[in-house]
């Protein structure tokens, strides 16, 4: 009869990093990807500045607020009617409104509260971002 040996006993293997290293690498990569995503801009371009432009040429459908508080459309004064009438003309989904920097707030919280009761569309405020402009 003949024996079998007995198994020599191996030490337990250590777990392997390289799964983890490589599940790093991708999450690095993606990250360089998708922080990319967007051209850079160009440091030797200086933006142009738009001091004497009338934004009123662009779009004749918005309102504008004055400092006074006064509605004008496409140079027009006109009245909380007439300023719906006029910048939804077109079937335009929604009322945007152009607030002057200097028109007080309360004022302008009134404006805005005739003009929701006067129309049911939504209603957009234009503003400009802070430091995006010479003042």
């Amino acid at each position: 009869m003949r024996r079998l040996r007995t198994p020599l006993r191996r030490p337990p293997e250590r777990e392997s990093t390289i799964p983890l290293i490589n599940v790093v690498f991708l999450l690095l990569v993606f990250f360089i990807v998708a922080g990319t995503l967007s051209a850079p801009r160009d440091t030797g371009i200086d933006f142009a500045t738009a001091r004497g432009f009338d934004p009123a040429a662009l779009d004749p459908h918005l309102v504008y607020v004055d400092a006074a508080g006064g509605l004008r459309v496409a140079g027009r004064a006109v009245d909380v009617p007439g300023a719906i009438a006029a910048a939804t003309a077109g079937d335009r989904p929604r009322l945007t409104v152009v607030p002057d920097r200097r028109l007080e707030a309360a004022r302008f919280l009134a404006i805005l509260a005739e003009l929701r009761a006067a129309t049911d569309r939504p209603i957009a405020i234009l503003t400009q971002r802070p430091g995006s402009a010479d003042r």
